[in-house]
């Protein structure tokens, strides 16, 4: 009974330490992104600073982390998406609290990769 009692509360501790890093959102990559559908905004990413800086500011930095939604049958649903965590549209908020914090523009928003049209 007494080794019950000393392995019930490594258990439980070792369950939390499971559940803690199972439920952190991991980053996939602006190639996985490509390679899924977005093979336009990626390859227009590549040419602007974003892409060359250090770290990248890819596609996850501003849209969310892509291992919840980037599972194909949510990606193409909008609500599940965007339930999952997909920032579609990222406010300038997200831009200039890391950022942008002086001279951003509205248009900048726009410029930062092509869409499909």
């Amino acid at each position: 009974m007494k080794k019950v009692n000393l392995l019930l509360p490594l258990f439980s501790a070792l369950c939390l330490v499971v559940l803690s890093i199972s439920a952190e959102q991991a980053t996939i990559g602006a190639e996985k992104c490509a390679r899924i559908c977005h093979k336009i905004q990626y390859d227009s990413w590549l040419k602007t600073r974003h892409a060359a800086v250090s770290p990248k500011v890819d596609c996850e930095s501003c849209h969310g982390k892509g291992s919840d939604y980037a599972r194909l049958h949510i990606m193409t649903d909008p609500d599940a998406a965007k339930a999952a965590g997909l920032v579609a549209k990222p406010a300038k908020a997200s831009c200039t609290e890391k950022c942008h914090t002086t001279g951003f523009k509205e248009e900048m928003i726009k410029a930062v990769h092509e869409h499909k049209k």
